[in-house]
């Protein structure tokens, strides 16, 4: 489970990073935390 977790991670960020999306500077939890999140 956990694996599945850090892998569903690493695939939102690097999704994030190819499409050029940046993080607004005031954010607690970044945007692949998120999608992470959603996605379990």
């Amino acid at each position: 489970m956990e694996n599945m977790i850090i892998t569903i991670f690493v695939l939102c960020d690097e999704l994030l990073k190819a499409l050029n999306i940046k993080e607004d500077p005031q954010v607690k939890m970044t945007n692949a935390e998120v999608m992470t999140v959603g996605s379990c």
